[in-house]
């Protein structure tokens, strides 16, 4: 089993749902973010894709600030009944695909384990 697995650093001035709609046309093939309302992290904004994508969900989270914002995959449910073990050797880090799909966009800049990508 293949579990894919993704944490991007994004920086914008754009509002979380802008960013939301980039990622959703560029990434998730025009699956919609959701779920503002619903404050699924307790200290920041939040918004989550509408359906899963590769098994997972992706969650957009964070402010246009210094901080940034945060893209994962949560893929609690594909590794519900996996052991750690199992789930070390299953993880794909697909950070860098997602990151070349999001380069070149004005206004967004992407960091990938240090390094950037606008």
């Amino acid at each position: 089993m293949i579990i894919p697995s993704c944490r991007l650093r994004l920086s914008s001035r754009m509002s979380l749902e802008e960013v939301g709609r980039v990622v959703s046309d560029r990434v998730l093939g025009g699956v919609p973010f959701v779920g503002r309302e619903e404050y699924i992290r307790d200290e920041v904004p939040a918004i989550y894709s509408k359906a899963e994508v590769l098994g997972i969900r992706f969650i957009l989270m964070g402010e246009p600030d210094d901080e940034g914002y945060y893209l994962e995959a949560d893929s609690r449910s594909l590794i519900a009944n996996l052991s750690a073990e199992q789930v070390k050797r299953s993880l794909l880090d697909i950070s860098p695909l997602v990151t070349h799909l999001l380069s070149g966009i004005e206004g967004i800049t992407v960091a990938n384990n240090g390094s950037q990508s606008s």
